[in-house]
């Protein structure tokens, strides 16, 4: 049975789903809570390990090591920044949710949507700055009201482009490969 799923399944098409179907409501609850909530990362971390070890194995160790390099990596970008700044400006949820993407994207892709998500949090903050309130869909009553907190719900940004630019891979990877290593 496993032989017949790995033969017929495609293996970018079933990460990209359990990719999708995690990131989905831990961006809705990066809005609401400000929380990435453990049983949803843990359970979609599953599930990717399980696919990629049956559907692909040889690339298991590479994802895990992408997947560890960038969780070592933020954790200590937090732990220094944490130096600088009086409150936590990277959590240990944003941390976990990035060695998950790693895992799915690679350490390059996973680059390219931290710095994606990072200007796009910035572009919210310096707009958010200027007016009282910005609308932001995913809520229950269709908009969130996030006026007068200074946290920016950094881990829905980070989701919401590494769905983004997966996609973008997978549509059009002969463009994204040539504006990933900007190639003209």
């Amino acid at each position: 049975m496993i032989l017949a799923i790995t033969t017929t399944w495609d293996a970018g098409a079933v990460l990209c789903l359990i990719l999708a179907c995690t990131l989905i409501p831990l961006i809705w609850t990066d809005c609401e809570f400000f929380l990435i909530p453990n049983r949803i990362l843990i359970t979609g971390s599953l599930a990717s390990l399980l696919a990629a070890g049956i559907l692909v194995p040889a690339e298991l160790g590479s994802r895990l090591l992408a997947s560890g390099g960038v969780l070592v990596g933020l954790y200590l970008v937090g732990k220094a920044a944490s130096i600088f700044v009086s409150r936590q400006a990277l959590g240990l949820g944003d941390v976990k949710l990035a060695g998950f993407i790693a895992f799915h994207t690679g350490a390059v892709l996973f680059m390219a949507a931290l710095w994606t998500a990072a200007d796009a949090a910035l572009l919210f903050a310096v707009v958010r700055r200027f007016q009282h309130t910005i609308p932001v869909p995913l809520t229950d009553s269709g908009i969130l009201h996030i006026a007068g907190q200074d946290a920016i719900p950094f881990g829905s940004f980070l989701s919401a482009t590494s769905l983004v630019l997966m996609l973008w891979k997978e549509v059009a990877p002969i463009s994204f490969d040539q504006w990933l290593t900007l190639i003209p």
